[in-house]
């Protein structure tokens, strides 16, 4: 049986044999999933004064004031990068902000002078963020993009395959928040696991291969 040959053909004259890439270098408009647009979450900071007002008072006024002014310099930033507003945004709270950075950063302050020492030259701003005075209310909208952009379609299909692999729906909204465990001071694991081992378990699961993750020198080619 005699085996086709698998060496390029080279015909006389100026006619080559070419095969041309499967996209042609081609771009693609990038859309939003929904024809809405893309949801997005805003947080606005609102003193402890203002929260929770009677209605028709002086601090309601103030108070919507400082909704509505957020609101709209929100959406001027997002316009100014090409998105616009499709539908009016919706306002809940008040929350409880997060632990605040001004504790937490005046213990790695005292860290590092115990450490390092404290030059004269350097002050550490620590009164930025105010935890006890403030609230968090979060503004919810959609936006959509006025003009697509657009993108290579080999670099679209690889971010959809990676998307797929990782068990990321990329036909849906991107969640807005994410999912974390409860947290615990104390870890405990029944007889102990191996990290590399289960890092090596999941990347067969996924059909990867730890090779393809690592690099040479800087000076080796790639």
């Amino acid at each position: 049986m005699t085996m086709p040959r698998t060496s390029a053909l080279t015909f006389t004259g100026e006619t080559r044999r070419r095969r041309p890439k499967a996209s042609q270098n081609r771009r693609v408009p990038l859309w939003t999933v929904e024809p809405e647009g893309e949801e997005f979450q805003g947080i606005i900071r609102v003193p402890l004064r203002l929260c929770n007002t009677e209605e028709h008072s002086n601090a309601r006024l103030e108070f919507d004031a400082l909704i509505t002014a957020n609101l709209a310099r929100w959406v001027e930033w997002r316009r100014l990068r090409g998105w616009i507003l499709t539908e009016t945004p919706l306002i809940q709270g008040p929350f409880d902000p997060p632990e605040g950075d001004r504790e937490k950063q005046a213990k790695h302050q005292a860290r590092a002078e115990a450490v390092i020492g404290r030059s004269g030259e350097a002050n550490a701003v620590l009164s930025w963020d105010h935890p006890q005075e403030l609230k968090w209310y979060t503004a919810t909208a959609r936006f959509r993009r006025d003009d697509p952009v657009y993108v290579r379609l080999e670099d679209m299909l690889a971010f959809r395959h990676m998307a797929l692999l990782y068990g990321i729906d990329p036909d849906r909204d991107k969640p807005l928040s994410t999912p974390l465990p409860a947290p615990s001071d104390h870890i405990e694991v029944e007889g102990g696991l191996d990290p590399l081992q289960v890092a090596e378990e999941r990347r067969q699961a996924l059909g990867l291969k730890r090779s393809d993750y690592l690099m040479g020198e800087l000076w080796e080619p790639l």
